[in-house]
Order: C-alpha cells, then structure tokens, then sequence
C-alpha cells in the first residue's frame, strides 16, 4: 500500500518537473533567444495569386467568337531597385517618358498599403509587343518583375452587344464578394460576360512565398503544402450563328434600330444586332480602351453602347398583324378570304380618329 503511495507521488513529481522544464523552456525561446526573432525578420510571407484563363466562347458550330490573349503588368520592389539604373533605357523601351517613371516609382510611404520590401503595380496594361522589347533588357533593371494576365480577343468585329466587356471590379464588388475578388481582377460588366460570370471566370490558385528583408524568393513556405492550381474558367456555346450574325449586321449597317433573328421551334437568339454598333475589340482591355470607351460613351447622336434590341421600346406596327390573324383563324371569328379595309386610321366618333 505504501508502495502504490510513493508512486503516485513519484508520478506527481515527474508531471510538475516535466512541466517546469516545458513552459522555461517556451519562455527561453519566445522571450530570451534571438532565434525566432531573427528568423521573422529575414523573412516575409507573400501570398501569390494565379490567375485562371478565362473559358473561350463559341458559336453554335463551334467558331471561336471570344478567345483570351496576353497583356503584362509590370511590378517594382522599391529597395530592389539600382539608383545608378539606365532609365533613359528603361523609359525608352516601355514607352513612357521620366516624369511617368518618377510618379509610378514614389508611393506615399507612410500608407501601410505600400512597403519599400513589397512589391506594388509600377505599370500595368504592357502589349505583348511592347514587352518582347522589354523583356530582352530586363535583367538590366533588378527590382522589376512582370506578371502575364490575360485579356479578351475578338474574332469578329461585330456582336459586341452579345459578348459584353470585361472591367474592373469596383469597392462594392470586392465589399461583396466574400474574398472572391481583390484588386485588380477583371470582372464581366455587361452582356454573356456577366451573365456567364461565374463559369467563365474559373478559380484562382495559390502560392505561398517566403522572402527575405530585402524582398528576395528564399523558399516556398511549408513545401508548398498550402498551394493550390488555378482552374481554367469553362468554355461556353451559345445559340448564336456567326454567319447569319455578321449578314443581319450588314442589313443593319447605317442603320438605326434592332434585329433578332430566333428559332421559332426552341426559341434560340440565332442573331442579335443593335445599329448602329461597335467593334467589341476597341473595349479590350489594352492601353487604349479608356481612350474608345470616352469616345463610344460621348457619341450622344448615335449612342452604340445602347442595345436597342433589347432594352428599347418600340411599337410592334403592321408586323404584328399576321401574329392577330392567326389567332383570329384559329378562334373562328375571321376567314381566310375576307377582306378588311384600312383608311389609314380609326374612328372612335364622329370628332375624333
């Protein structure tokens, strides 16, 4: 029986020892060694998103109308960068002048959304064009690092009604989106694009960087446990026939006013018009699309971004009169050969029409 004691207290000493020796030794590591410390201030982790491909869009014979091509956005790490850099060179090949350098380079400090060690958007929307040029010299001006993204790609020049754009997402939809959207994606805005959002858009992947205090890739954090792939947005068929798309866009030209062409047996849009209209390629999202956007938006006696074949009104005319005849057979209160006379109005009495 004492001996069933002397254990228990034996068992008691060992738990409370073993528990001194676990919590100094966390007070050691976490108050007195510099180790962690100096580790969490050789490096930093940086999330790196991977953007998805947008799905292709497609005719109902499998033409590509809609397809994805590149554009580049170039990144700058602040400390990274060489005073003594050729910017004169630098401003040459990316088609900018100094006085755009200095301004895209300082950033307010002092904001916590900027960080010397961090990399920030030193320009964005760079042609595949112009960036083959850079590209070549790059490794001339450390601190710059460039991103692909892509854009949309017409094939025609015509359905840009059908289509929609792609824009920006604003602070309400960030505010909204449940961390689906940060900064700098690109969203539909009108048309399938928006419509079909959320299959063309695909997922976004992930990768977990560690850098050092100067912004340096040291490693991938945890082996890469927590990265994911990006996921390809769907590719789409619509009802759409291009060929009879682009003849109703011929009848239509300088014209005003709306066209659809439907399969009476499905209902499917075979063509959709609305004149006068635009190319859809001038609102891809390259250098140059604020510049068209003002000019479409300013045509105040056109007025090409309004789909007048579906969001106007229009009074249906002398075109609905087979739809009213039928109907009036099939109830049996006409015949097939009556004739019906129009003087060209309808009078109410003998004052008015």
């Amino acid at each position: 029986m004492r001996n069933l004691e002397n254990r228990k207290y034996s068992v008691y000493y060992f738990i409370v020892l073993a528990s001194i020796i676990l919590i100094g030794r966390a007070a050691y590591l976490q108050l007195i060694s510099p180790k962690y410390k100096e580790q969490a201030q050789r490096t930093t982790l940086e999330k790196k998103l991977i953007y998805p491909s947008r799905g292709l869009i497609f005719d109902r014979n499998g033409k590509t109308l809609i397809y994805n091509k590149p554009i580049y956005v170039l990144y700058a790490t602040y400390r990274k960068i060489d005073p003594k850099m050729d910017t004169l060179q630098f401003c040459s090949l990316l088609g900018i002048d100094k006085e755009t350098f200095i301004k895209n380079l300082e950033k307010d400090w002092s904001n916590p959304q900027f960080h010397k060690s961090i990399p920030f958007v030193f320009l964005s929307k760079i042609s595949p064009e112009q960036f083959a040029l850079f590209q070549e010299h790059l490794y001339k001006f450390p601190g710059f690092t460039a991103v692909e993204r892509s854009i949309r790609g017409y094939q025609y020049p015509f359905g840009g009604h059908i289509y929609g754009y792609l824009g920006e997402v604003d602070k309400r939809i960030i505010e909204n989106s449940d961390g689906l959207y940060v900064p700098g994606d690109f969203i539909g805005k009108t048309g399938i694009e928006i419509a079909y959002e959320s299959a063309l858009a695909g997922k976004k992947g992930v990768k977990y960087i560690l850098l050092d205090n100067l912004g340096r890739q040291v490693e991938s954090y945890d082996n890469g446990r927590l990265d994911s792939m990006a996921i390809p947005g769907e590719d789409i068929k619509i009802s759409i026939d291009i060929d009879l798309q682009a003849y109703a866009d011929s009848l239509m030209m300088n014209k005003k006013g709306g066209l659809v062409a439907i399969e009476p047996s499905t209902g499917e849009i075979l063509a959709m018009v609305s004149a006068p209209s635009y190319d859809p390629n001038l609102l891809s999202l390259d250098e140059n699309r604020s510049e068209a956007m003002m000019q479409l938006l300013f045509d105040t006696i056109n007025r090409p971004l309004n789909n007048r074949a579906v969001t106007n009104k229009y009074p249906p005319g002398s075109i609905f009169k087979p739809i009213l005849s039928l109907i009036a057979l099939q109830k049996g209160v006409t015949w097939e050969q009556r004739s019906i006379p129009c003087m060209g109005g309808f009078r109410l009495s003998a004052t008015k029409k």
